[in-house]
């Protein structure tokens, strides 16, 4: 089972790391708007093998989590941020430079099926991952004298607009079909391979 999950990157805590005894004094965090809050996108892949049925238990496998990211080329010098200590408004002039024109970054993105997209927007394709990774990965437990030998694998994914893209979908199956292994879309709410944030 595969999916993409969002990480938020705010809690608001009022009392979050305070220690009076150590000078750490207790702050809080605020956001006015969603679009104030970094969200970081991770692609999770799990296996669960198991004889004849789920329910007679089985062995996990975390085949991976990946952060979806791609490499953005930036489009104009850009300055560190800082606050104002009296104003608390935000600063960028004259500050350390943060990235030149022309700098090449790792930048957050959003998932593709096969398309990286261009430069300046770039994307996160599933088909680079599956490729490097995950393909190999289910070669390798499935393997002689791997740790689920001769195992058929029915990976399950979610209807989601990267998963099915054309020519993604198409060379997936494609994949499968060479291996004997199944594709199918997950049951709603199913319980056994879910990647839900606890299984992770």
């Amino acid at each position: 089972m595969s999916d993409e999950k969002w990480w938020f990157g705010l809690v608001a805590r009022t009392f979050a790391k305070m220690c009076p005894e150590l000078g750490i004094a207790k702050k809080a965090f605020s956001a006015h708007h969603k679009s104030h809050i970094n969200k970081v996108m991770g692609h999770a892949t799990v296996a669960y093998l198991f004889q004849d049925n789920p329910e007679n238990g089985g062995k996990g496998f975390l085949i991976g989590l990946h952060r979806c990211q791609n490499y953005k080329v930036v489009a104009r010098t850009v300055n560190e941020t800082t606050i104002d200590p009296v104003t608390r408004k935000q600063k960028r002039k004259g500050n350390p430079i943060k990235h030149k024109l022309g700098d090449i970054v790792l930048v957050d993105c959003n998932v593709k099926g096969s398309d990286n997209s261009t430069p300046s927007d770039p994307k996160f394709a599933l088909r680079t991952l599956w490729e490097a990774i995950i393909l190999p990965a289910y070669d390798a437990l499935t393997a002689p004298g791997g740790p689920a030998e001769g195992a058929v694998v029915v990976h399950q994914e979610d209807n989601a607009p990267p998963h099915q893209e054309g020519d993604f979908h198409a060379w997936l199956i494609g994949e499968f079909d060479k291996r004997g292994w199944r594709l199918e879309l997950q049951a709603p709410q199913g319980p056994y391979t879910n990647v839900l944030d606890l299984q992770v």
